[in-house]
Order: structure tokens, then sequence, then C-alpha cells
């Protein structure tokens, strides 16, 4: 992020280049946090927080003077912790094993998650170098830990944000917010899911 920052700064004529020259294909990264202890997520239930890198590829589909419709596509990693708040969300087995699986629902548990997001990204032109933008996805994604309120293995992550490209020249710097939805649409058991609202920064490189 702060090689895109010093880019911005102290190469402002990099690789510039008329419209009908240069291509639309931008590359970049972001990188961010998430909770549900957030609005409009708060559940007694459950904690879940997380932070995220992204790879972010996005290719203008339709294009007009004040508006473009894109194509985004963000090969993800999540890493999260949830913790399950309340013991009687699940409910109780019988025998030996009861008193260590109630021992075990207060422990904090990390989950990797590898989600491939494919979405629209509907832009407005609002200013010269200001836009902003609506996006949503959705994608297959797989953990590596099932928990109480998600099992183990494939399952999908939707995405709905909000956000902000700053550009100049070649450079762009993306600010957006986000909710995130996670579940296997019933595939497997459980499927409660976990939500998150989020806050992420990235940097991509128009060539």
């Amino acid at each position: 992020m702060l090689f895109c920052l010093l880019l911005m700064v102290n190469y402002p004529s990099l690789a510039q280049t008329s419209d009908n020259q240069k291509s639309p294909l931008r590359l970049g990264m972001n990188y961010g946090l998430g909770t549900e202890n957030g609005f409009p997520f708060k559940s007694k239930d459950y904690d879940y927080n997380l932070e995220f890198y992204k790879l972010q590829i996005i290719q203008p589909w339709k294009d007009t003077r004040k508006w473009s419709l894109e194509l985004n596509i963000e090969p993800s990693l999540y890493i999260a912790e949830h913790t399950l708040l309340n013991e009687f969300y699940v409910q109780p087995r019988h025998g030996p094993d009861y008193l260590e699986q109630r021992v075990d629902l207060v422990k904090a548990k990390q989950i990797k998650e590898y989600a491939l997001g494919v979405g629209l990204l509907f832009r407005h032109k609002t200013f010269n170098n200001v836009h902003t933008y609506v996006l949503g996805s959705v994608g297959p994604m797989v953990n590596n830990r099932g928990t109480e309120r998600l099992a183990k293995g494939f399952a999908f992550s939707d995405v709905l944000a909000l956000g902000m490209f700053f550009t100049v020249d070649t450079i762009t710097l993306d600010l957006r917010g986000s909710l995130r939805h996670v579940s296997n649409f019933r595939l497997k058991k459980p499927n409660a899911g976990y939500n998150s609202v989020n806050l992420e920064i990235g940097c991509t490189y128009s060539f």
C-alpha cells in the first residue's frame, strides 16, 4: 500500500497514455478486517472476526460517459476466528463425551477460508479522478475447519460492497465497506453460517 502511495506522489506522469491506447484491465491487491460484532450484525450466539487478503482483477464490460459496468474477480484468503458464545446453541449430546464437548465450545477456533469471488461492479464517475461504486459478488469457498455453525469443506462466500476509487494516472486507491455472508446452501450440516461487516483498502494498477 505504501508503494502505491509513493507512486502517486512521486511519479504523477507514470505510463501516461491516451484513453484509446491504454488497456482498461486493472490488477491489484486489497487488505481488510471484518467482524460479526458490528452494525447491522450482532449475535449473542457467536463471535466471528477476520482479516483477509484479496487479489483484484477488474475488467470493464460496458462503459458510458458517467457509468460503467465491470467484471470483478477476487481470489481471496480469509483468516477468521470463531467462538461460540451460547453453549446451548448446540443440542446437548448424552454420554461420556458431553462434558468434553461443553468445555471445547468456549474455545476460539481459527479458520482459513479460500474463496473466489466473481461479481459485477457498477461504477459512477463522480469526479474526474474520484469514482463511487457498488459491488455484488458470489463465489465458491473452501474452509479448513468446521465449527458448530458451519461444516468443514465446500461453501459459498457472498459479498455486497460500497466503495470509492481515487485515481492518478495508472494507479488507483480503493476504499470500501462491505457485508459478507458465508454458508453452504444446505449441502452439509451444520449450515447456520457466518456474517461480517468489513472495511478494506487496496491498490490497483491499470495496464
